[in-house]
């Protein structure tokens, strides 16, 4: 079994996320200004991964 796609049906609250062949790569992004002073923790790296 091969995972190709992880979604939502709630794509308001959860983007898409596609994976490709090969070594995928889990980057967080602090994309709200009023965010921008806190760091990348807890933003739902290690879940994604666990599902």
């Amino acid at each position: 079994m091969k995972l190709s796609r992880l979604y939502s049906n709630k794509a308001d609250l959860f983007e898409a996320v596609d994976f490709r062949a090969g070594m995928n790569v889990v980057m967080a992004e602090i994309r709200l200004d009023e965010n921008r002073r806190k760091d990348t923790h807890n933003l739902g790296k290690s879940t994604l991964g666990r599902l």
